[in-house]
């Protein structure tokens, strides 16, 4: 470094003005003021760098719609925890995106619930006058009505329900994830199940226990067939079970007996699998079992003792269909208590929810290390501020603390200077070996070293009190540096918030153009435009 240039450097001056040019210490002071804040800025600079490139900082995108639900898909794979997208329409129906339908049971779409099977049962009795209390043609058509009542009530309930629960809205202000949308969905549908379940159970407890505190009897229950050729008749309403032992209906309705057929031309009786007579045609519908109408041998000899001369062609149920749940012996009220349905069939279909939703755009943020342009934006936006702060605060603290601090180190320093003129390279050890024979000399060495004792305690006091000042300085000037660049730092980030919007044009092909603004000194935003090549 040339001799000049190291002149210019020690004499520069930011601050001149007119004053330094007639007063020698203004000068000073503003050369004093020019190394400080050059100082203070740099190391200004080199904090906020150090901070802005470790630091993580949180960005966010915005893609604007339209935006497929595959894009959606694949968004969510990338930026699942942060991913969101208000939706357009925030209240959407059911009925939209759910499609619920039940499998009934086949007894309720067989022949055994027709109009032919009740005619061809009457018509079998024509002949006959008298029947026992529990032969199954005297019960036959009441129990196969009952049981298309159960059928009919079960559907109409199923219907009327799917209605409500179709109208049901689903509320979100933003698009549900497609895992989460379908648990949720599920959760609905299993809900609505058990809810309608549970109410047509509870409806026809209220029917069986109205029915038995009430003591009604009906036709084709436990009251004894009257013929026309009989006056009187007494008709207790009591049930034998195949052990021959009593059961009052009067006392409950859980009495069941056997049915049976019989032949009144021979003593060939036949008890028909499954089917039992109680006090109530429902009692007796819901303690039965419909195994007879699965096994072909059963059914065979229960259609000839109805009718030998002319069997009917019914075809029997089937015991080996591949989606039943039910077993052949399967009590009647548990397939009731499943409101007669096989199964459900239920078709959730989130396409259909993300069309209805359609998000106007979607948010996500993720979180960027160490980015030197972030770096250098924030420095450049910040500097500005930060060198018109330190350029009104330097020269004011110097003007303040100068009195106190600096005329000390001057006179070191001239101190200084002036022994290095004066004062040899010669020891106090090499004088008294010179002058060893000469004591007026050592007594006036001893005498010199005596004063430059007093001299440095005094001076070492001096040093101590300006120390003290230094310091309090010092402490001051960083309190100032600090609140400096955090002051710069707000300033600049309410400045940065006035961002443009960027632009990012997406295909369908996964082809992104971004362009990247800044949002504040720790957040990044992009706003992004998708759009579809077709």
């Amino acid at each position: 470094m040339s001799i000049l240039t190291k002149e210019k450097i020690q004499k520069l001056n930011l601050f001149q003005s007119y004053a330094s040019s007639t007063n020698e210490n203004h000068g000073y002071y503003e050369i004093l003021s020019t190394r400080l804040y050059l100082i203070t800025l740099t190391l200004s600079v080199i904090i906020i760098a150090l901070y802005t490139s470790l630091i993580d900082r949180t960005q966010l995108v915005t893609i604007k719609s339209p935006i497929t639900s595959d894009q959606y898909t694949t968004l969510y794979q990338q930026h699942s925890q942060t991913l969101t997208c208000p939706c357009t329409t925030i209240s959407i129906t059911y009925e939209k995106f759910i499609h619920l339908s039940p499998t009934y049971h086949q007894i309720c779409s067989s022949q055994f619930i027709s109009d032919d099977w009740y005619q061809y049962i009457t018509e079998s009795m024509s002949n006959i006058y008298y029947f026992e209390n529990d032969d199954f043609r005297n019960r036959a058509s009441a129990f196969f009505q009952m049981l298309q009542v159960l059928c009919q009530s079960t559907n109409e309930t199923i219907q009327d329900s799917l209605v409500v629960f179709n109208s049901t809205q689903l509320v979100n202000d933003k698009l549900i994830p497609q895992q989460l949308f379908q648990i949720q969905a599920e959760s609905y549908i299993n809900l609505f199940i058990e809810t309608t379940t549970n109410t047509y159970k509870r409806s026809l407890q209220i029917i069986r226990d109205t029915t038995q505190s009430s003591a009604l009897v009906a036709y084709g229950s436990s009251v004894t067939y009257l013929s026309a050729y009989q006056s009187v008749q007494i008709t207790p309403n009591i049930l034998y079970n195949d052990s021959n032992e009593p059961c009052s209906c009067r006392n409950t309705a859980g009495c069941i007996q056997q049915a049976k057929l019989y032949d009144y031309l021979s003593p060939f009786t036949m008890s028909v699998t499954g089917i039992y007579f109680s006090c109530y045609v429902l009692e007796s519908v819901l303690r039965s079992t419909l195994e007879c109408f699965y096994n072909q041998a059963c059914f065979i000899e229960l259609n000839l003792l109805i009718n030998p001369d002319d069997p009917s062609n019914f075809s029997i149920l089937n015991s080996t269909q591949p989606s039943s749940q039910y077993q052949p012996t399967t009590v009647i009220q548990e397939i009731i208590n499943n409101l007669m349905t096989e199964q459900w069939n239920f078709n959730v279909s989130f396409e259909s929810y993300y069309q209805q939703c359609q998000p106007s755009e979607c948010h996500y943020t993720y979180i960027e290390k160490f980015d030197y342009l972030y770096t250098i934006t924030t420095i450049l936006g910040l500097i500005g501020g930060l060198s018109t702060i330190l350029s009104k605060l330097i020269p004011f603290l110097i003007i303040i603390v100068n009195p106190h601090i600096f005329p000390f180190f001057r006179k070191l320093y001239k101190k200084y200077k002036q022994r290095q003129n004066q004062i040899k390279p010669t020891t106090i050890t090499s004088t008294i070996v010179e002058n060893y024979n000469n004591i007026n000399v050592i007594d006036e060495q001893l005498a010199t070293n005596s004063v430059s004792k007093k001299q440095s305690t005094t001076t070492i006091s001096k040093w101590k009190k300006y120390l003290i000042h230094s310091i309090t300085c010092l402490i001051i000037i960083v309190l100032i540096l600090a609140s400096t660049i955090v002051f710069a730092m707000k300033q600049g980030t309410s400045t940065s918030m006035r961002t443009a919007q960027s632009t990012m044009m997406m295909t369908t092909t996964g082809t992104v153009r971004v362009t990247t603004t800044k949002k504040s000194s720790d957040t990044t935003t992009i706003t992004a435009t998708t759009s579809s090549m077709l």
